[in-house]
């Protein structure tokens, strides 16, 4: 759940794909 937080974050911020 954690790591998945984390990833939808960083993905929006690169290009918001997740």
């Amino acid at each position: 759940v954690k790591f998945e937080a984390v990833t939808i974050v960083t993905d929006s911020c690169s290009g918001g794909s997740r």
